[in-house]
């Protein structure tokens, strides 16, 4: 009985054994013909130098095991003799099953800080000292020298080794210049205000400085990311206005209110987002509570003070976005999908808090 021919697929070389083969023909692949099987035993493997291949006969395989042979297609580079072949293409003897892809090379890490939050707890505060007063060369040079410090943060946790020993093995040394370039922008700057702001200013300078190397001392310790010391990293940022606006001239009590509206208003923000992580990971009620207790707490004593005189009217309307905003979350079960919605809704509290305190301190 006359055997029938194996059929022909372009572009695929199949196998009764194993339909598919996992590589696709590459366009380097060269002109000898190869035979592919899944299985150990069946050892159907062939190459020619002319390219003509003969199917295997009945004794090797059995007529359930019939090999189908494609001609891979030809590509003009690889006719030429002598040639390498490039890197993943298959030799005249069939190996390299595999064709490995060229490595690309690897994307650049970031060297600016990765707290998103903090940028808007830094540079809201920063913009109000510096609208509510008349800066001049000491607020704008002592502006740059708290940008220069934020901006360090991130070259300090790769060289500290808290990104992982991979990053510090290769941004290491990438770090240790962006930290030293920006250690001299600080101290550059920060002279500059020095030895042109007023006394009041330069005493102003100590509690922010004080509060930033207590959160130094949190990230020594790896508890930045605790609830203990996200406060006070939101206290120690949005305290760096306070120096700015004295420079400005703005008066000791404006300037206080300010750094104690921004203070409160973050504090607020850090209870309810935590208790949205916290109500999704099912650990309890107690940061629930701890936020109501904060939100609703902070804004009562807030109204009280200001009925009694003994703060500006302006303190509880400026906090009265993020105490709408928390109670919000916290009543509502907010999923922690929509944290990035949470995040917007409190950049819009943010400037609104900004726009009042504008209003309210312009002048003071």
């Amino acid at each position: 009985m006359r055997r029938k021919r194996p059929k022909k697929q372009a572009g695929r070389r199949l196998h009764p054994c194993r339909p598919r083969i996992a590589t696709q023909p590459s366009p380097t692949t060269t002109p000898n013909e190869r035979w592919a099987c899944a299985s150990e035993r069946c050892s159907t493997e062939r190459s020619s130098a002319s390219g003509n291949v003969s199917a295997p006969s009945p004794r090797s395989t059995s007529s359930s095991r019939r090999t189908i042979l494609v001609r891979a297609p030809r590509s003009p580079r690889s006719s030429s003799a002598g040639r390498p072949l490039p890197a993943g293409a298959r030799n005249a003897m069939g190996e390299g099953m595999t064709s490995a892809p060229l490595a690309s090379p690897a994307p650049v890490r970031s060297l600016a800080p990765r707290e998103h939050g903090a940028y808007g707890q830094l540079g809201l505060p920063l913009v109000a000292a510096l609208a509510i007063g008349r800066p001049g060369v000491a607020a704008f040079g002592l502006t740059i020298a708290w940008v220069a410090a934020f901006l360090a943060h991130e070259p300090v946790l790769v060289l500290l080794g808290q990104r992982g020993k991979k990053a510090r093995a290769q941004d290491g040394p990438r770090a240790a210049r962006r930290l030293a370039w920006l250690g001299a922008a600080m101290a550059l700057f920060g002279g500059v205000f020095l030895v042109l702001a007023p006394a009041e200013a330069r005493l102003g300078l100590i509690p922010p400085v004080v509060l930033g190397l207590v959160v130094m001392a949190f990230v020594w310790r790896k508890e930045e990311k605790t609830a203990a010391g996200e406060i006070i990293a939101a206290a120690a940022l949005s305290g760096a206005g306070f120096p700015v606006a004295l420079a400005g001239g703005v008066a000791l009590v404006p300037a206080a209110v300010a750094w104690a509206v921004w203070t409160t208003a973050f504090l607020m923000s850090t209870f309810a987002v935590r208790a949205v992580i916290a109500r999704a990971k099912h650990e309890g009620r107690a940061t629930l509570v701890a936020a109501y207790v904060t939100t609703i707490g902070l804004g009562a004593a807030a109204v009280l003070l200001a009925l009694r005189d003994m703060l500006p009217r302006a303190v509880p309307i400026a906090l009265a976005p993020f105490v709408v905003l928390s109670l919000g979350v916290l009543v509502f079960p907010v999923h922690t999908r929509h944290l990035r919605r949470i995040g917007w809704g409190l950049i819009g509290a943010s400037v609104a808090t900004l726009g009042i305190l504008v209003a309210t301190l312009r002048g003071a």
